[in-house]
């Protein structure tokens, strides 16, 4: 979970050789389920390849953020015209939310 700022003061030169970016700083960032999902779309719109994507996203919002095998995932979902982004609605037995009143 990183972003990158660009350095703004010359102070901050010896900065430079320390990042993976150079000129500019890594600063943490959050990042949500539904944002890196975006992030994939449009890599997968751009036609690049699972293992580069994982690579990119990785360097962007930090090690280890996602797998190729997370970004195949999506590629599939992406390929079979599922573009939306939300979790669908799952089947099965409800939450309840006041146990107190099932007793």
């Amino acid at each position: 979970m990183t972003c990158l700022t660009k350095l703004s003061h010359p102070s901050d030169a010896s900065q430079k050789k320390r990042d993976p970016v150079v000129g500019y700083r890594v600063l943490k960032m959050e990042v949500n389920k539904e944002k890196l999902q975006f992030f994939l779309q449009f890599f997968f719109d751009k036609s690049e390849n699972a293992s580069q994507v994982a690579e990119i996203a990785n360097g962007v919002y930090g090690a280890d953020t996602v797998t190729v095998n997370y970004v195949q995932f999506w590629f599939r979902g992406f390929r079979s015209g599922i573009f939306d982004v939300k979790d669908a609605p799952r089947t099965g037995r409800p939450v309840v939310d006041n146990v107190d009143k099932i007793t």
